[in-house]
């Protein structure tokens, strides 16, 4: 995943936690009274903020989809930030948790792990990579991942035999003696 999209999807979810714990506060704030009448104890400004508040209905306190769908966004977005992370470890535990995310539910995980693997740079990653191409039917998917296994196999920059630059021959002179032109 590009570094950019990643940095916008940590900050909208932020954005989102902080919405959301930040809601209450400010109902908090709206109840407590401010001046001489403020209540001697947390019992007593509970007791009236019960009785000037109205009970929710309780399927909103049952579960509300926005606070679900706010969870499942922060799990994804903590899943791929520590995809990432181990992208960058060098140890088979941490290649075995990222080819266990190129099935997940989720096509952003999905995403992350594949790019993970990309980076971890391992030709172990392969078969698992060929194996979830089989099983996505998302044609855009099959392409990133066929691209993952094709970065994968390319040499590194240790098994390029790096050929050391031999000397050019004097432009007057050859192996056979000075040029018949430079006379």
């Amino acid at each position: 995943m590009k570094p950019a999209i990643v940095i916008l999807t940590v900050v909208a979810g932020l954005l989102a936690a902080s919405l959301i714990f930040l809601h209450p506060k400010e109902q908090e704030a709206r109840l407590k009274p401010n001046g001489p009448s403020a209540p001697a104890s947390i019992e007593a400004a509970a007791a009236q903020a019960a009785v000037a508040a109205p009970a929710p209905p309780l399927v909103a306190r049952a579960g509300r989809p926005d606070s679900v769908q706010a969870k499942q966004q922060t799990y994804v977005e903590n899943r791929i930030t520590e995809l990432d992370e181990l992208g960058r470890n060098d140890d088979r535990a941490s290649l075995d948790a990222i080819l266990g995310e190129l099935n997940n539910r989720d096509p952003e995980i999905r995403e992350a792990a594949r790019n993970a693997a990309i980076q971890f740079g391992s030709r172990d990653a392969i078969p698992k990579l060929e194996d979830a191409i089989a099983q996505t039917d998302d044609p855009h998917e099959k392409a990133a991942l066929a691209d993952a296994i094709e970065f994968l196999k390319l040499p590194s920059i240790t098994e390029l035999k790096v050929q050391p630059l031999t000397k050019r021959p004097d432009r007057k002179t050859t192996d056979h003696g000075p040029r018949a032109s430079d006379h």
